[in-house]
């Protein structure tokens, strides 16, 4: 990104290149944290980073296929800031500068009555509601909508299992009992760091290659051989599974 001749640049009048640009940045700290964690076995913990950039990558996929829903992912902010708002000045805090912070909510309130028709819908009763994300619908409609419908059901499906309290998790959690003690996993997980690592370097490279179609940057020398790398290292472990099933029924 800081050679302008590869297609994709800061442009003010482009919002969708601010919005790719800033999801990239983004994504690639994330992918640095989730590097850190698993290096120190920590993959449980980078779970929740991992989830996060799936939804991330289905945003952008979902604003790519149709570029004029960026205007209502950057619309949808304006209620944010003013939920937002409207909690601090109800806060009893006294180093909350309730005059600015009020100020501020009455110009973000005639900004968001403007747009709050395309965010909003009517209950059963008649009620207005604010739809929970810009999307006007959950994550698993939007992946539907965008043919990903499989990839939600395995990937974020799972991973939620891991950041939701819920008793499929028991067993990674809880070994088993020794006499009157239970027996707790504290610490490092290293059997999921190869699928957190993989699964998060995909996702990163599914976010590169929509840069590189929708901008021509020209990444396809760089990504297509970390691709395979991932494919190959994704077939070693697929055998090496099938190798310790066997041995184990043996």
């Amino acid at each position: 990104m800081r050679d302008q001749n590869n297609g994709l640049m800061w442009d003010e009048s482009n919002n969708y290149s601010k919005v790719l640009i800033v999801f990239l940045v983004k994504n690639v700290h994330r992918l640095q944290s989730i590097t850190l964690l698993c290096k120190r076995g920590l993959a449980k913990d980078a779970v929740p980073l991992l989830r996060g950039m799936f939804e991330e990558f289905i945003d952008l996929r979902y604003m790519s296929v149709n570029k004029t829903r960026v205007q209502d992912f950057i619309d949808y902010d304006i209620y944010q800031r003013y939920k937002i708002g409207r909690i601090l000045i109800n806060k009893k805090d006294e180093g909350i500068d309730k005059n600015r912070v009020t100020t501020r909510n009455e110009a973000l309130k005639c900004e968001w009555e403007k747009i709050k028709h395309r965010f909003t819908y009517k209950t059963k009763n008649r009620k207005e509601k604010v739809y929970k994300r810009w999307t006007r619908g959950d994550v698993r409609q939007i992946c539907n909508e965008i043919g990903l419908g499989d990839m939600y059901d395995y990937l974020f499906s799972y991973l939620s299992i891991y950041i939701h309290s819920n008793p499929i998790t028991i067993n990674d959690f809880v070994l088993g009992r020794k006499g009157n003690n239970i027996v707790l996993e504290i610490g490092a997980s290293p059997t999921l760091v190869p699928e957190v690592l993989a699964t998060s370097s995909g996702i990163y490279l599914d976010m590169l290659r929509i840069a590189d179609k929708d901008f021509e940057m020209g990444l396809d020398k760089m990504i297509k051989p970390v691709e395979d790398i991932l494919k190959n290292a994704g077939e070693a472990r697929k055998k090496q599974r099938k190798s310790v099933s066997k041995n184990t029924n043996i």
